[in-house]
């Protein structure tokens, strides 16, 4: 399918205040933080480094989180790598994480992506993992935005989700979003280990407690970009990306949707 289609998400999302909508999500990605098992990000990097040259480059990661693939970045050679997320939690345990590794070449701050500055030495690559799909409205701002940071000649990396019908998930992760108490979105944990025992499925089992319990929280955050390939080639163009490529993402655990894996190049 070319060109942006009309579909259940685009529909609810023309009902919504966007300018309400980034305040909601501002609050609700500073009440907590997504954590990872140890070595998640390896396949992702190791994907990464057949896309492009990670040793010795300026990298950007838009979206950082609690820091794991920045960190891991420098130790695969980054020269240096700028964090950026609007989570003041995620980022103070991003920052927590560098000194006990006592890394230096990593710079972590909290902030949104058109207050960031990073000075005259432009990252040779812009790194995103799982973040533009929760950006609702236009996406043009943000990727032009995007695309005047990175250096010529750069090459933009993203993850984004997959297009898939508008699910019953979908439907349940607006209701949580909106409507849920803070003390459910917590426990969600609980819900999704009753239902897996229920399903007789071993799919939890082995899960970190404290990781498990953050992502089952995460769900609760809807995206807001659902796009085909095609879809994506066409916003990645508008904002004045070439050599755009779209292939499946690698799968980081059992437990992750799946994503797009989007090359661009400035």
């Amino acid at each position: 399918m070319n060109g942006q289609s009309p579909n259940t998400l685009n529909i609810i999302l023309s009902w919504i205040d966007v300018s309400n909508l980034n305040t909601l999500l501002h609050k609700e990605f500073n009440k907590h933080v997504l954590l990872h098992e140890e070595g998640y990000f390896e396949t992702l990097v190791s994907f990464v480094a057949e896309k492009c040259l990670i040793k010795e480059k300026n990298i950007f990661e838009f979206g950082c989180g609690t820091g794991d693939l920045s960190l891991l970045l420098v130790v695969k050679g980054a020269k240096n790598v700028y964090g950026m997320d609007i989570s003041e939690p995620s980022i103070q345990e991003a920052r927590k994480k560098a000194l006990k590794a006592n890394v230096k070449n990593v710079n972590f701050q909290c902030g949104g992506i058109f207050e960031t500055e990073i000075g005259s030495d432009k990252p040779d690559i812009i790194i995103s993992n799982s973040v533009i799909h929760y950006i609702p409205g236009d996406l043009r701002p943000t990727l032009h935005r995007l695309f005047s940071m990175l250096k010529d000649g750069g090459t933009m990396l993203a993850t984004v989700e997959a297009a898939n019908k508008f699910s019953f998930i979908r439907m349940i992760q607006w209701f949580l979003f909106f409507v849920s108490p803070e003390v459910f979105k917590r426990n969600l944990h609980m819900l999704f280990g009753l239902i897996s025992r229920f399903l007789n499925k071993d799919v939890l089992r082995n899960e970190n407690e404290l990781v498990l319990k953050s992502k089952a929280r995460y769900l609760a955050v809807p995206i807001f970009q659902k796009k085909t390939k095609d879809e994506w080639v066409s916003e990645f163009k508008r904002a004045g990306f070439s050599d755009i490529l779209i292939e499946m993402a690698p799968k980081l655990n059992k437990l992750s949707a799946p994503h797009y894996f989007i090359t661009a190049k400035k």
